[in-house]
């Protein structure tokens, strides 16, 4: 049995792995993905500019992030 999908969704938020790498509470390394050289995204942008290559042609992709962390110090969304 052959099964598809309809839209793929990679899921950056609710303490999931990559959504650790967007916040100063929880990105504390020390390497290029590290929240101290301020590009707390380009792994998680890695991931998302690969993606559209290995995916069907029509297939739509959505990123779920978190925009907040409701904590001091955290990422917040900005109003």
């Amino acid at each position: 049995m052959k099964r598809g999908f309809d839209l793929l969704e990679l899921h950056m938020a609710h303490g999931y792995l990559l959504a650790s790498f967007i916040s100063p509470l929880t990105n504390r390394r020390g390497d290029e993905y590290g929240w101290v050289d301020r590009k707390p995204h380009a792994l998680p942008a890695r991931g998302v500019a690969r993606l559209p290559k290995n995916l069907p042609e029509q297939k739509p992709m959505s990123v779920r992030i978190s925009a907040t962390d409701w904590a001091p110090g955290g990422c917040r969304a900005k109003t």
